[in-house]
């Protein structure tokens, strides 16, 4: 078995945090939908949203960021497939909020930041 590198260690640890912080967000986002919907459209939008599509942003992105974390769980254990699950996840998380006009690209250079920090260590990747 191969030795994880100290940078990849730190870099899933990183991620973790990241991951599990916007996690709970959206999980209280999706307990307390009425105020969120309320802020969102008072306070940030211009575009005012109804909670059934509040409801589907946060649920699709705690579904994401949940992707995003097992991700980078098997990346900490070596696996390949997780480092094709970050991707995907990091991808839509970054790319479906510009689709829809509620997208930041602050999160998308995270986001692709992070993406190419853990193909630079593919080579330690196993299969």
């Amino acid at each position: 078995m191969h030795e994880r590198p100290f940078l990849l260690s730190i870099l899933c640890v990183s991620v973790f945090v990241y991951s599990t912080v916007f996690a709970v967000i959206l999980f209280f986002g999706i307990l307390f939908i009425g105020w969120v919907t309320h802020v969102a459209n008072d306070f940030i939008s211009p575009v005012q949203y109804t909670k059934r599509e509040v409801l589907l942003f946060c649920s699709i992105g705690f579904l994401l960021y949940i992707l995003s974390f097992f991700g980078v769980l098997l990346i900490w254990r070596l696996k390949r497939i997780g480092l094709i699950l970050y991707i995907l996840s990091a991808s839509l998380i970054a790319g479906l909020p510009l689709l829809i006009g509620f997208g930041s690209y602050i999160n998308l250079s995270i986001m692709t930041v992070l993406v190419l920090l853990f193909l630079a260590f593919i080579g330690k990747i196993n299969q």
